[in-house]
């Protein structure tokens, strides 16, 4: 780190943010009635350059007709599922349940039953309620489903 360490720095630039220090503008200025080339571009009247887009792919290129609203599911909140969905499942499985066995399942073999329907490990605690509301209704469709097979 002695004075030989400072020479380099001195001999590259001069000291500070200089950026028009350089050859390239060092040249002098030419006007351009002094231009002597042989550049001369022609111009051609009517023919004005205009912006085009230029499709990305097949599925870039717009469709013929108007264009429909299609939502993004990701973006769309899920509603809960409908009473009247829900009761369905929980019939269907019932009914399954009934032929299988000859008997009504009890609530905890019946929640277990309805949350495979559903693709869950269990059924949800919070929700046994609704699943206690179903069962009337369920059983009721069970038993008038029955009689009309027994009917002769």
């Amino acid at each position: 780190m002695g004075p030989q360490a400072q020479v380099p720095q001195q001999a590259q630039a001069p000291a500070g943010p200089v950026n028009h220090e350089s050859h390239w503008f060092d040249a002098s200025q030419v006007s351009p009635e002094s231009y002597e080339g042989s550049y001369n571009p022609q111009i051609v009247e009517g023919l004005e350059p205009m912006p085009v887009p230029v499709p990305q792919g097949p599925e870039d290129v717009p469709p013929a007709g108007p264009e429909e609203f299609v939502e993004y599911p990701e973006y769309v909140e899920q509603p809960e599922p409908r009473a009247d969905e829900f009761e369905d499942v929980v019939y269907k499985v019932m009914s399954s349940y009934v032929i299988e066995h000859e008997r009504f399942p009890a609530e905890a073999e019946l929640a277990r039953l309805v949350a495979e329907q559903y693709g869950l490990p269990e059924f949800p605690a919070s929700d046994i309620d609704l699943l206690r509301q179903a069962v009337p209704a369920a059983q009721e469709r069970v038993q008038q489903a029955r009689a009309d097979v027994d009917t002769p």
